[in-house]
């Protein structure tokens, strides 16, 4: 009994906490900035409301039984002691019967509709490969960072999507591994990526800023540092990001020249991609804006200089088991090539 009690306690002091972290912040499935967030919101809603009238009408019927018919402390001794039994009561085996039935018919039309509303974009944004309302993005999980394309922009970049505000986003899902599983919380539900297997979304943002993503399906030994930030933009902000994007890496002079030749004579060009330059690798983030990003190696460091010098210099004390390897390089080296990484913008 006194097990119990201690038990009942660390669950009424633990409840509440679990509440809380489940609902607040940037990772919060119920603050909705997008039609399909906003939908399943509202039908989790209306589950937790009819879930909650049937625990008080069941439990409430419990206490009354365990309270109307329990044993009388002062009964006749002679007497058997058992409550009266009561059977056969056609009424009410009907209603308990049919009342779960109801329920779960409730439940199930406005799970599908609810359902079809996620799955099905919008008729003018299915039929149409682009338009000033449409756009198309191309994601693919890799151990462990996210990348992303950008067909008709001929923009490839990585760990930031940049989309402009009231804009159906249709969005392709593949993996270049294992499965991982895109998720945005405040955007909708999570979307595997499979190897060899595409899958497809969408969602169109309602209000402008910053929103975090990340992997939802365990991946391997990084899998917790598989972050990723949706930046939703105005119309004029995103087509400003686009060209930038769509430039070339500039020339460089001095310690970022004496940087960039350590890395195109390097391994890094082999692994990593910069338009406009030799560097063609597609295994690793492309870097051809790096320095415009706030965020890098999937999200697990904020992109600034005594970051990338952390990085670059021992990749494998930032994030353990990453796949790039440890350059081997001098500090001096290490200072020329961030010195050019910077540059990227």
């Amino acid at each position: 009994m006194k097990n119990l009690r201690t038990i009942t306690r660390l669950f009424f002091c633990a409840f509440p906490i679990i509440l809380l972290t489940g609902c607040q912040g940037s990772l919060s499935t119920f603050s909705s900035v997008t039609p399909n967030a906003a939908a399943t919101s509202n039908l989790t809603g209306i589950v937790f409301w009819i879930a909650a009238v049937v625990f008080v009408v069941v439990e409430g019927l419990l206490m009354i039984a365990i309270f109307k018919f329990r044993k009388k402390s002062k009964e006749d001794p002679t007497k058997s002691g058992m409550p009266k039994q009561v059977e056969g009561n056609r009424v009410f085996e009907t209603l308990w019967t049919m009342a779960p039935t109801l329920v779960l018919a409730v439940l199930f039309i406005l799970t599908f509709i609810t359902l079809q509303s996620v799955i099905q974009p919008p008729q003018d944004a299915s039929a149409a490969a682009a338009g000033p309302n449409v756009m198309h993005i191309q994601v693919t999980g890799h151990q462990w960072w996210w990348q992303f394309d950008y067909p008709a922009q001929k923009i490839t970049t990585a760990d930031e999507i940049h989309i402009p505000i009231d804009t159906v986003v249709m969005v392709d899902i593949k993996s270049a591994d294992v499965i991982h599983s895109f998720w945005v919380p405040q955007f909708g539900g999570k979307v595997d990526a499979i190897p060899g297997h595409n899958n497809n979304t969408w969602f169109k943002a309602s209000q402008t800023g910053v929103f975090k993503g990340e992997c939802g399906e365990y991946c391997g030994a990084e899998h917790a540092q598989m972050a990723f930030q949706v930046i939703v933009d105005s119309p004029e902000d995103f087509q400003t990001w686009v060209k930038g994007q769509q430039a070339s890496a500039v020339d460089v002079h001095g310690d970022a020249a004496e940087g960039k030749l350590i890395f195109m004579t390097g391994a890094c060009s082999g692994c990593h991609g910069i338009q406009g330059t030799n560097a063609a690798g597609k295994t690793a983030p492309n870097l051809t804006h790096l320095a415009s990003r706030k965020i890098f190696s999937g999200g697990v460091l904020n992109n600034t200089p005594e970051n990338l010098t952390k990085w670059v210099s021992n990749p494998e004390t930032v994030k353990p088991g990453t796949l790039m390897p440890t350059l081997g390089l001098s500090q001096d080296e290490v200072a020329k090539l961030v010195a050019y990484l910077e540059t990227l913008k």
